[in-house]
């Protein structure tokens, strides 16, 4: 079993524009002002999302905070809690494209601190970002995502990722 302590902070993790409350110490979820009540697990994603908001955080990276192991039939469990999480949430808030939890293809999933017209969202790195393409495109070296133009790219596989930041690297 993972670590309790963790997985719980004091503290309350707002994203969606302050439209989801994810509370570690009380383990309660609102949307739009409704509790939302969540299966343990479920929650545990959601929290670990919430709390490093805005930042892909790897699938294994999860796997290891929730279920203490990265077995590919967690990773699977893992997919289809988060779709229901994803329900859970509402059409809008739970959208997967526009919503407030996100994929990045190849590497893991993302909360969204802010929703905006343009849905650009830009994970925010400890390490830094490496601009390549003139400052067209920026590879997030530690949050691994990729900005091209001002809008994120939820599309890009590991490999290509990789191949960027090896890029990225060499300039």
């Amino acid at each position: 079993m993972p670590e309790t302590s963790s997985l719980i902070d004091k503290q309350v993790c707002h994203i969606a524009d302050d439209r989801i409350a994810v509370d570690p110490l009380e383990r309660t979820v609102t949307a739009d002002g409704e509790l939302i009540e969540f299966g343990d697990k479920s929650f545990d994603i959601l929290c670990c999302l919430a709390k490093q908001a805005d930042r892909a955080v790897p699938h294994a990276e999860i796997l290891e905070q929730v279920y203490d192991y990265t077995a590919q039939p967690a990773k699977k469990a893992m997919g289809y809690l988060l779709h229901h999480t994803r329900r859970k949430l509402g059409p809008e808030l739970g959208d997967s494209r526009k919503g407030a939890i996100r994929i990045m293809k190849g590497v893991g999933y993302y909360a969204v601190s802010t929703l905006t017209e343009q849905d650009v969202a830009t994970p925010e790195t400890d390490e830094g970002v490496r601009l390549i393409a003139d400052g067209r495109i920026e590879v997030h070296t530690k949050g691994l995502a990729v900005v091209a133009d001002g809008r994120h790219v939820d599309d890009i596989t590991g490999t290509e990722y990789r191949l960027l930041k090896e890029l990225a690297r060499t300039r």
